[in-house]
């Protein structure tokens, strides 16, 4: 009977991990958690502030910048969208966050406090398993960054950003980028200059790989023109 009762219990454990969906989970918490909406370049926090909580994007998107303390330069490090995670430092103590987060649109993000955020990791197998995943892939992305800028051409970096913003490896159709990402923004993103990407993204429109209608549409043939320029 015991041994029934605990395959039954991990049975009903594994479908709630499988069946677990971030963006309703946070937003319906009660307690330690909040529902917050930023307009269109509203600060959401600055780099230094006190770390006590952890952003999840509902929707919309952030656009993080670290400023050199000695020379005072800004530079663009990633943009965060709808199922990212941003201030989970706080969890191992006292912290500051080590980055700017302002709203690249209309954002709703969920602020989930420290003590909460750790009670629902001890309790919730569902929502460890979640985290573990997103901390582990975010990993990967940080190395894949890093090759791409040791190896790739400016132009390949900018089309695997793009890729990565509409989110193609991680849904099975293509997404339009619903939120207007200015040619600054992605040129401190790539590492380049303004001018450099526009010539760039005049070339990928010409070639019919991206689209300016309501908004930027990203071509799943994109990837294939990163694919053919590694060959």
């Amino acid at each position: 009977m015991n041994n029934e009762l605990a395959q039954k219990a991990a049975a009903e454990t594994t479908s709630a991990i499988t069946s677990f969906n971030p963006g309703e989970y946070f937003s319906s918490l009660a307690q330690g958690a909040t529902i917050q909406v930023y307009q269109r370049n509203q600060l959401v926090f600055t780099q230094g502030e006190s770390c006590e909580a952890i952003y999840f994007v509902r929707d919309g998107a952030l656009k993080l910048t670290i400023t050199s303390d000695r020379t005072r330069r800004r530079a663009t490090i990633a943009v965060l969208g709808a199922g990212d995670l941003i201030g989970e430092t706080c969890l191992h103590g006292p912290d500051k966050y080590k980055a700017t987060a302002r709203a690249l649109c209309d954002t709703t993000v969920v602020k989930v406090g420290r003590d909460t955020m750790i009670r629902l990791l001890r309790e919730h197998p569902s929502v460890s398993e979640f985290f573990v995943k997103y901390l582990l892939n975010r990993h990967i992305r940080m190395q894949d960054d890093l090759v791409d800028h040791i190896f790739n051409s400016s132009e390949k970096r900018l089309a695997r950003t793009l890729l990565l913003l509409a989110g193609y490896g991680e849904k099975p159709e293509p997404e339009r980028v619903v939120y207007n990402i200015s040619q600054e923004t992605l040129a401190e993103i790539v590492g380049t200059t303004r001018s450099r990407v526009n010539v760039f993204m005049n070339k990928f429109r010409k070639l019919g790989l991206i689209e300016y209608n309501h908004g930027l549409h990203v071509r799943r043939s994109l990837m294939d023109f990163v694919q053919q320029s590694k060959s």
